[in-house]
């Protein structure tokens, strides 16, 4: 994905107030980063750091005024960990440690790449709401920015997960303590032919899609980045220089897909197509629950959570606003119809589905 090559050059942009991509510099300069990366050795980690130098057009010195880094694997730091007697959740004495290096470094920006690497408890939701709180705690007492960068499942990708905030793995509280969120994904075969890429070439491409904004606007259209290489002066009678990735922002426009009709029958086709997979998807978890009468009828909520997000292509909040806003209230899948009924309590509206086989004849 470009993810520690993008850390890099985000950190050196904002060191030396430098425009990256769409960004431009904040009014009056930016300030001092620090990138803390918890899964390259060092020597890796100056390699990147040298090619993202080339590539953004400044001195190595020139940005290790502003740029530091290190490897978590020369010297591990932890934000939360769990008490070996009591199994309780515990904020790390590494905290202080990280908080006074910010300070008297005057780092005013603080990258952790990955997550992952620097707090050792599960990707849950009182694991994440220790480590949201001491995330916050960093930023307000160091009175900086903290900017992590953080997995997702290995199913997401950009043609189900673009742009979605809930694409973060175990997301919940971090979601809550972010002020901002994106995502960053491959190319897929759907973004290739939408923006007129070679299929051989969209290995190439990265996809940015703002996905929460707390203090300002989202930006409604992706960023793009190429990944391209660059020789790094550490070549030798022996060896050649090393060819490192970078990013390199590059502005894509879709594809002109023809007449306005041209245009609808295609978004209509793909709708249905999109419905088909989550009312198949229905009939399954209906049939597995015996929700196959009215009165055996399941909350839509319940079923919901028991859909295959794979199957359907989309995350559950997704998929059950689909339901809602564009399916209607009897569907045909296969030999069975999905039907879904209201309930009116007052002012709440509560939606329940079940799956009633039908003959052909019917």
């Amino acid at each position: 994905m470009g993810k520690t090559t993008f850390s890099f050059q985000i950190a050196i942009a904002y060191g030396l107030d430098l425009e990256f991509g769409p960004w431009k510099p904040v009014p009056g300069g930016g300030g001092k980063a620090w990138l803390f990366n918890g899964e390259e050795p060092r020597d890796e980690l100056s390699r990147r750091y040298l090619a993202a130098c080339i590539e953004m057009g400044v001195g190595e010195a020139e940005a290790a005024r502003r740029v530091a880094y290190n490897s978590g694997l020369d010297e591990r730091l932890t934000l939360v960990r769990i008490d070996a007697r009591s199994g309780e959740i515990q904020r790390s004495p590494d905290v202080d440690l990280i908080k006074r290096r910010i300070v008297e470094g005057g780092f005013t920006l603080f990258i952790v790449d990955p997550l992952i690497e620097i707090h050792g408890v599960k990707e849950d939701t009182e694991g994440f709401h220790a480590v949201g709180a001491v995330l916050r705690e960093i930023a307000n007492d160091c009175n900086c920015a903290v900017l992590f960068l953080h997995h997702t499942p290995k199913a997401a990708n950009s043609d189900t997960a673009a742009g979605d905030m809930n694409a973060m793995r175990g997301g919940g509280p971090i979601i809550g303590v972010a002020r901002f969120i994106a995502t960053m994904f491959s190319m897929t075969s759907k973004d290739a032919q939408d923006y007129g890429i070679p299929a051989r070439e969209r290995v190439r491409y990265v996809r940015f899609d703002d996905a929460k904004a707390n203090m300002g606007l989202m930006s409604a259209e992706p960023h793009w980045w190429q990944k391209l290489g660059v020789n790094i002066d550490n070549a030798d009678k022996v060896r050649p220089a090393d060819n490192i990735g970078v990013l390199r922002y590059s502005p894509l426009r879709q594809e002109d897909e023809g007449s306005s009709i041209q245009q609808t029958m295609k978004a209509a086709s793909e709708r249905e197509i999109r419905l088909d997979k989550i009312a198949a998807e229905l009939v399954r978890v209906c049939l597995l629950n015996g929700h196959t009468t009215p009165e055996k009828a399941g909350a839509l909520d319940a079923v919901a959570r028991g859909l295959d997000p794979v199957k359907t292509g989309f995350k559950v909040n997704k998929t059950k606003d689909l339901i809602v806003g564009e399916m209607g209230l009897v569907r045909r899948s296969g030999d069975h119809l999905v039907i879904i009924s209201t309930v009116d309590r007052g002012s709440l509206t509560v939606r329940r589905v079940h799956a009633e086989a039908v003959s052909d004849a019917s």
